[in-house]
């Protein structure tokens, strides 16, 4: 089969491309003009620039195409309006450009997030309820995919926090670990669901694999609860399997605290034009005490189960931020 993967010069886009082309597939890697493409060094895949607003571009980039994994989105942007559109409007346009003809896709698996579902502890059934600007973003967008569950064959997946080899998203905690710091967002101890990215990956190539009723939102974790201090603690494991000693100091940043830092990051990225990690409509996600997802029965449906647990899965992560020079 061809695929395309939207995203694919990011952390789990690449991953993907890397899934995918294991299966026996062939991949066309879409990334925008001068991406960084460093992630996909060595790649048998097809680097293809694509230019997400425009539609008729992205049709004829898709003819010939089996299926589509729709990775590309996140939660970094300028404004609120841009973080609706590089994940909301650019799925309506995707979804626009997969006209259902002969030529075109059949299949499409989009990369959601637990936040477009919100934290709560009941059951995967319950209606979404987003907390932070981001999971109404990514909200938005499965509803759009939701609408062609009909003329498509549609899957959604909700993973939580992914880390892993070419993510770079942990590497601020990661350099606070190395300095002997253990910084925890709220009072208490966090509970979380994690990922690694190559189990998430896998956890696609299976959805497209096992032919799930169309309309299909799961849930991939690697089954396990964590805690803040689980994670801190893995980064330091990691650390010192590389031959580092380290101190132990804890740091709990408190709500007022989170609120006045998101506030002063939001003015100084926007004075920089830069984009900001930390800003008021994130903060929503980062207090909440318990951020685990809810059950889920699919992925024994689809006989895929996570490889990497938290130890080994931190520990090459470390290695690989040493490789690179960051920590």
């Amino acid at each position: 089969m061809r695929f395309v993967v939207t995203g694919a010069n990011g952390c789990v886009g690449s991953h993907v491309v890397d899934a995918l082309l294991g299966a026996g597939h062939r991949v066309d890697a879409w990334v925008r003009e001068g991406a960084d493409v460093s992630n996909l060094a060595g790649t048998r895949a097809e680097v293809v620039h694509a230019d997400y607003r425009d539609v008729e571009g992205m049709k004829r980039l898709l003819r010939g195409v089996d299926a589509v994994a729709h990775v590309a989105g996140g939660g970094l942007a300028r404004s609120k309006e841009a973080l609706f559109d590089m994940n909301a409007g650019m799925t309506k346009r995707l979804l626009e450009a997969c006209e259902v003809t002969l030529v075109g896709p059949r299949k499409f698996v989009f990369m959601s997030t637990v936040a477009a579902f919100g934290f709560r502890k009941g059951s995967a059934e319950e209606p979404p309820a987003p907390v932070s600007d981001y999971g109404e973003a990514k909200r938005e967008a499965e509803l759009s995919v939701l609408t062609m569950k009909h003329a498509l064959d549609v899957s959604i997946l909700r993973p939580p926090m992914v880390y892993g080899m070419r993510d770079t998203r942990l590497l601020p905690l990661a350099k606070a670990v190395k300095r002997g710091w253990h910084m925890h967002p709220v009072s208490g101890d966090r509970l979380y669901s994690l990922i690694h990215a190559t189990d998430l990956a896998q956890a696609v190539t299976a959805t497209f694999a096992w032919g799930l009723p169309s309309g299909t939102v799961w849930f991939p974790t690697d089954g396990e609860d964590h805690t803040q201090r689980d994670l801190a603690q893995s980064m330091m494991d990691g650390f010192e399997a590389l031959g580092d000693s380290l101190k132990r100091r804890e740091l709990t940043l408190g709500k007022g605290v989170l609120r006045i830092a998101a506030h002063i990051n939001r003015a100084t990225a926007k004075l920089r034009g830069t984009t900001p990690a930390l800003h008021p409509g994130k903060l929503g996600d980062l207090l909440e005490t318990d951020a685990r997802c809810p059950p889920c029965l699919i992925a024994a449906r689809i006989d895929w189960e996570p490889e990497k647990t938290l130890t080994q899965g931190m520990e090459e992560t470390i290695a690989w931020y040493r490789d690179q020079g960051w920590v």
